[in-house]
């Protein structure tokens, strides 16, 4: 009996064991952290600078760049135009179109300058100042100034940044944009783009028929040129020349320039350090256009005829004002 109770003894002991063995029993552990693969995530992406045109002191109206340019040494470059409106709220500045410096892609700096030879496109644009001339920009007032930028081709294949930087006008530095946005266009289209009064107006004054003052029957290019003096410049008539003559300063040089009214409507330039020059001339509503004959080169002379200064037939002239050194000076 003894024996039978010690048996059932050590089986409930035994089940017991199980029981708790069975009780305590925890899954599995999980990963722990360190062996936890991570997500890929992706590389925070950077973003495009903002392009800015204006500020308080200047707005770009345009910037072009000329198709049809070919630089005077063979290089491989084009001529950039652009147009800002130079603004002041607060201070008074004084500003020209040469010296502004546009860099590209925070590498190549090009510098503005005044270039004679694209004349046949900057003076169709007369809303705008291009001059080496510094001009006063005073508070509160508004000039529109051309840049003319010489840059290498490649330079402006798009993607690429535009930075600015000038003495004269504050916080140019803050103007950037892409490459992109100077477009290009034929030398014909930049100044009907950028001013298109200014261009429509001078392309009236070079084609147009001369002034005539109607109600006296008196057409002005029939007539002499006279002696006048407004202070921009002197001329001289001499009455014993077969035609008209004019003296003016220009260049830190004297010029005499003679018209003769023959067959070909033809002058004879002379100056003071002794280079002499000719060809024919005609007169529009608002030109005399000088043609050299040899290089066949154009000199625009500009006129403006006040009628209500007008008198009598015998002085005409005092409603006429010529800008012969305008016309011939190469250093403003």
């Amino acid at each position: 009996m003894k024996k039978l109770l010690s048996i059932i003894m050590a089986g409930l002991m035994l089940l017991s064991l199980c029981a708790c063995s069975a009780g305590n029993t925890t899954p599995p552990a999980a990963n722990s952290p360190e062996e936890v693969t991570a997500a890929p995530t992706a590389e925070p992406t950077e973003e495009p600078p903002k392009d800015v045109r204006e500020t308080d002191y200047a707005k770009i109206e345009g910037i072009y760049s000329q198709t049809n340019y070919e630089d005077p040494d063979g290089k491989p470059l084009t001529m950039v135009y652009m147009g800002v409106i130079v603004k002041t709220p607060d201070k008074n500045l004084r500003v020209t179109s040469i010296g502004m410096k546009m860099t590209v892609n925070g590498v190549n700096t090009y510098s503005s300058d005044k270039y004679l030879h694209i004349n046949y496109v900057t003076s169709f644009m007369p809303n705008y100042l291009y001059t080496r001339v510094m001009t006063d920009v005073y508070m509160g007032e508004e000039v529109k100034l051309l840049y003319t930028f010489k840059v290498p081709k490649a330079e402006l294949e798009a993607g690429r940044r535009i930075t600015f930087e000038s003495s004269e006008i504050p916080d140019m530095d803050k103007i950037s944009f892409d490459s992109a946005s100077i477009i290009a266009f034929h030398s014909r289209e930049i100044p009907g783009i950028l001013d298109p009064l200014g261009n429509t107006e001078e392309i009236k004054l070079r084609g147009g028929a001369p002034e005539t003052i109607e109600e006296y029957g008196v057409d002005l290019w029939l007539t002499s040129f006279p002696d006048y003096d407004d202070g921009r410049f002197y001329l001289a008539w001499s009455e014993g020349y077969p035609g008209t003559e004019y003296t003016f300063f220009a260049n830190d040089t004297v010029y005499t320039i003679r018209f003769y009214h023959d067959d070909r409507d033809s002058f004879v330039v002379d100056t003071s350090i002794g280079i002499s020059n000719g060809g024919t001339f005609k007169v529009t509503s608002g030109y005399v256009i000088l043609t050299y004959d040899t290089n066949g080169e154009e000199v625009y002379i500009r006129y403006v005829v006040d009628k209500t200064k007008y008198t009598d037939p015998e002085h005409w002239y005092d409603c006429v004002t010529f800008y012969f050194v305008e016309a011939f000076d190469v250093m403003t």
